[in-house]
């Protein structure tokens, strides 16, 4: 609104979706731009003859559609950029105008998220130039990702089922002002603003016989080794002391879920039951299961059952050999 107001341009202000519909049908406009606006409008029930709608979309698409586009690029490892394209009902569906692609490798998230602003400044100079005529359909395929940053869980570091590729990428998504990555270490939160991967050889030598755990904290960072990988992270806040000695189980190398862990494991025990786990590995290649053991009445049995939920056997290969050694050795 400054700058509006210091540029001496006319504006009208809405505060929520009703009004902004109210004052688009009683305005007479021949195009519509779009420029983060937070409401999905309904284009067929408001759009008169000859007016085009128009929106100036932060990301590549087809792909990164929905809100928070630089985040989702950096997490899924995706071309950004910007896009104009013709608005329907439909979220960010709608014809190609123009467009313009940023590949993300060597960029934090702020410095894409200016690159990003300056691509919407591009494209819709080139939807002006092509007088916003369509020039192609979207076509979304399976791998067409919508993503929005709402969940607070997309912003959480866990050392244990995280692979240090995805703490990377989640540290590097999330780098800014009021969003932040943290870890949640015994009631503590700590925000994370970077971290970088090492593989300085005096590290190797130090800490050699050391892993899954955090080994230095100095100043306002701390150094972890993690599944045989160094990792350097820079806190937010001056709090990187409270890791001081923490160590934690990598479990990164399954597809794991809450069902798969000890701790609900043992919510679903009964008098004189045990926790059963087994764990079979042959160099990257790993295979784990869960289950209750509990004891077959009147019987030497014993009957494994996995716990509550969507239990069973997780994996991080289809190797059907590899599969069956395992399950060998869990019958041993």
């Amino acid at each position: 609104v400054y700058y509006l107001k210091n540029k001496k341009l006319s504006f009208q202000t809405f505060s929520k979706k009703s009004e902004l519909v109210d004052l688009i049908t009683n305005t007479d406009f021949d195009v519509l731009i779009s420029n983060s606006c937070p409401y999905i409008l309904p284009i067929s029930q408001i759009k008169k003859a000859g007016q085009i709608f128009v929106n100036i979309h932060p990301s590549f698409l087809h792909d990164l559609g929905g809100s928070c586009q630089v985040n989702c690029a950096i997490l899924s490892n995706k071309t950004a950029g910007a896009t104009a394209h013709i608005m329907n009902d439909k979220i960010d569906a709608g014809e190609i105008i123009s467009q313009i692609e940023i590949p993300i490798q060597d960029l934090s998230s702020k410095l894409l998220y200016e690159l990003s602003c300056k691509a919407e400044q591009r494209v819709f100079e080139l939807a002006l130039e092509n007088n916003f005529q369509p020039t192609f359909r979207q076509n979304k395929n399976s791998d067409y990702i919508s993503f929005s940053c709402k969940n607070d869980d997309d912003l959480l570091i866990d050392f244990r089922i995280l692979s240090n590729e995805e703490i990377l990428r989640r540290v590097k998504a999330f780098g800014m002002k009021n969003q932040y990555s943290r870890l949640e270490i015994n009631g503590n939160e700590i925000k994370l603003s970077s971290v970088r991967k090492l593989k300085n050889p005096a590290l190797n030598s130090i800490y050699e016989k050391q892993n899954n755990k955090v080994l230095l904290t100095y100043e306002n960072c701390f150094l972890i080794k993690k599944d045989n990988e160094f990792l350097e992270f820079e806190c937010v806040e001056n709090n990187a002391f409270l890791l001081e000695n923490y160590s934690f189980e990598s479990l990164s190398y399954l597809p794991f879920s809450p069902y798969h862990q000890k701790e609900y494991a043992r919510l679903n025990l009964s008098k004189n039951d045990n926790i059963f786990d087994f764990n079979y590995k042959e160099n990257s290649l790993e295979f784990y299961y869960i289950s209750i053991k509990s004891k077959i009445p009147n019987t030497d049995f014993y009957d494994l059952c996995s716990p509550y939920g969507f239990g069973g056997i997780v994996c991080n290969t289809n190797d059907v050999s590899f599969i069956k050694r395992a399950l060998n050795a869990q019958k041993q």
